[in-house]
């Protein structure tokens, strides 16, 4: 079976592979081409840009002008268009070619893509990928899938691709979407303007609003852990939902200093914690949740079932004991397998809390199966609020919310108690 991203996670440039056991007995082939995968990963995800200097764009277009290049197997597919979590849409694609046509050495794929906005005057936009294919077998019947994508505002576009590779071989697709606003979306104000169109990237905190000397202090919290409690890891889509989830949040609400932390619950482990959060340190958190392996848990977890427990009590007493307490705690992150119950006596200090506000994210395709995990019932124990969000409309409602509680909030609200 070929592994799918699912519409939440389109854009992630993923390189998968589908492997017949039948064709493919030898257990040394199988797990060479998987570990090929793997290598590859790593180059989908950040080899997409923009062509910009004068040479590149005319290279480009001899590209997409060539007519005589040899028919190339493939099969492209495409999706509509999605808000994302940064409040962007993003459209994309699905390649799928027998990998039976590369076997051997030095196979290069360039991936050509042109998005057109369908309105008067609008000039497209070029984009290129580049992969480099490990040694592949002869005679595989692995299938090769490549996934990309790129961010528009809303508005119709036509897209052309162009899948060629450096032996003359090449496949076209041709196709138009539109992206709009669902009803549910309506109230949600749109990062890019009408018609725009940029490569696939992630937000930065310089995306944010600049701090303002008279706004709130605020403690943001993220939960670093899968959308998927299975996986071992945080993949690229696991990323982009917690920081872009945490910088769309910063372009909405106001405030004078962010105090950063990230923690691991099944791990019972504070990975960072930062105050006077800054552009640096986003750009190390970063790099802290790529390397963040989850699959390997110390002993001493295992034999300490109430620990993460311990570390929440922990991070919500030092709120509580702050000398220059935050007006809020908001703390992000997707449901978490664990639902304890947390004992309000492990709060030393409870009067003395900000408010805390969970934002607690779901998969869109388990909106009926949405059960409190420990860290709404922590949130019910502080006398917080939880917003369940499934879809950027919910996320962008509840930062209205948020916004309002803050504004309504006493400026000694946050210091009562102390």
């Amino acid at each position: 079976m070929i592994e799918h991203t699912s519409a939440l996670s389109t854009m992630l440039a993923r390189l998968l592979c589908r492997l017949s056991p039948r064709l493919e007995r030898s257990l040394w082939t199988r797990l060479a081409l998987l570990l090929s995968i793997a290598i590859l990963t790593c180059p989908s995800l950040h080899a997409q840009y923009e062509v910009g200097p004068p040479a590149d764009r005319e290279r480009f277009q001899q590209y997409m002008g060539r007519q005589d290049w040899i028919p190339l197997t493939c099969q492209v597919n495409h999706w509509p268009a999605r808000l994302d979590y940064a409040f962007r849409f993003q459209a994309g694609y699905y390649l799928e070619l027998p990998m039976k046509q590369y076997s051997g050495e030095k196979n290069i794929l360039r991936i050509l893509t042109r998005i057109t906005p369908e309105r008067e005057g609008a000039r497209p936009k070029d984009l290129i990928q580049q992969l480099r294919l490990p040694p592949v077998p002869d005679k595989t019947r692995a299938v090769l899938g490549v996934d990309g994508g790129f961010m528009v505002g809303e508005g119709r576009f036509a897209v052309e691709l162009l899948l060629a590779d450096n032996h003359g071989r090449a496949c076209r697709a041709h196709w138009s979407f539109t992206a709009f606003r669902s009803r549910e979306e309506k109230r949600v104000q749109v990062a890019l303007e009408p018609g725009e169109v940029q490569a696939l990237n992630r937000l930065r905190w310089t995306d944010a609003l600049p701090p303002e000397p008279a706004a709130p202090k605020l403690t943001l919290m993220l939960d670093a852990t899968p959308l998927d409690p299975t996986s071992p890891k945080l993949h690229y889509f696991d990323r982009v939902l917690l920081l872009n989830s945490m910088v769309s949040m910063m372009q909405h609400v106001h405030y004078s200093e962010v105090h950063v932390v990230a923690f691991n619950l099944d791990q019972q482990q504070i990975l960072f914690d930062e105050a006077n959060f800054s552009d640096e340190a986003f750009r190390r958190l970063n790099r802290l949740l790529n390397d963040l392996e989850l699959a390997a848990v110390n002993v001493q977890v295992l034999g300490d079932p109430g620990g993460h427990l311990r570390m929440l009590a922990k991070l919500m007493n030092a709120e509580a004991a702050s000398a220059a307490p935050s007006r809020a705690v908001i703390i992000l992150g997707p449901a978490s397998r664990l639902q304890e119950r947390f004992p309000a006596a492990m709060l030393d200090h409870a009067s003395a809390l900000p408010p805390v506000y969970y934002f607690e994210y779901h998969p869109f395709w388990v909106r009926n199966a949405d059960f409190a995990d420990v860290l709404r019932n922590m949130t019910q124990t502080c006398e917080g609020k939880t917003f369940r969000i499934h879809s950027p409309g919910e996320l962008a409602s509840a930062i209205e919310v948020l916004n309002r509680a803050l504004a309504q909030q006493p400026r000694a609200a946050a210091s009562a108690g102390q």
